[in-house]
C-alpha cells in the first residue's frame, strides 16, 4: 500500500509504503518512503524507490512462491503502486481547487 501527500508545487509532502503479503506481518518501508520527500516525481526516483523498498524486505520462501519471486514481486508492485498514488493525489483537490 502506498500513501502519498503531494503539495501544489508537485513535491511530496509525506510519503508512506508498507508490503503486506511478504512476510509474517505487513511491514513499513520507511527508508522507501523517505527518498520520496521533499521530492517530484521521476521514473528514476520511482525506481529507486521500489529497490531501496526491496532490500528492506526479507521475504520466506514457501510452497506459493519464492523469497526471489517475492521480492521481484515486491520491486514491480511498489513501483506501479508509487506512480498511480503520485497521478492520483496531484489530482486530489485541496481547498476546492485542483492541485497541480
Amino acid at each position: 500500500a502506498v500513501s502519498l501527500i503531494v503539495a501544489a508545487d508537485g513535491r511530496c509532502r509525506h510519503a508512506r509504503i508498507v508490503h503486506a503479503g511478504v512476510g509474517a506481518t505487513p511491514r513499513e518501508a520507511g527508508e522507501a518512503a523517505e527518498l520520496l520527500r521533499g521530492e517530484r516525481p521521476s521514473d528514476a526516483l520511482i525506481d529507486e524507490a521500489a529497490h531501496a523498498a526491496t532490500t528492506a524486505c526479507d521475504p520466506p520462501s514457501d510452497i506459493h512462491a519464492s523469497a526471489r519471486l517475492r521480492r521481484h514481486l515486491v520491486r514491480g508492485l511498489t513501483a506501479r503502486a508509487l506512480a498511480q498514488a503520485w497521478t492520483r493525489a496531484q489530482h486530489q483537490t485541496q481547498n476546492g481547487k485542483q492541485v497541480q
